[in-house]
């Protein structure tokens, strides 16, 4: 990969403030550079994205984008899916109603 330029080294400098991590700092950058959607649950990391005009996308858009497209279309697989990112990966699916209405709707 490229490195950053001079530009995003300054815009890094200046977000090393915040209370992000180094890590969503430089994803936020990358993201811009590259006019990419950002994946992330973390809503400081979702607020600083956005007001750089970088779009945010978190785990239950992903499912929910997944159910429209068809891509999970079977409810257990969804209910398991999501059952395991929140065992697992102790991340709250606050949503999941929805997301499991959703997908009885397309089926």
């Amino acid at each position: 990969m490229p490195s950053l330029s001079n530009e995003e080294n300054v815009k890094i400098r200046e977000l090393e403030g915040t209370n992000l991590h180094f890590g969503e700092i430089e994803a936020i950058v990358l993201s811009k550079r590259k006019d990419t959607i950002l994946l992330s649950n973390d809503a400081n990391v979702k607020k600083k994205a956005k007001e750089l005009g970088v779009e945010v996308f978190n785990l239950e858009d992903v499912i929910s984008f997944a159910i429209e497209t068809r891509v999970l279309s079977n409810f257990k697989d969804a209910l398991s899916l999501i059952n395991d990112i929140e065992s697992k990966d102790k991340i709250k699916i606050r949503n999941k109603q929805y997301l499991l209405e959703k997908l009885k709707e397309k089926l």
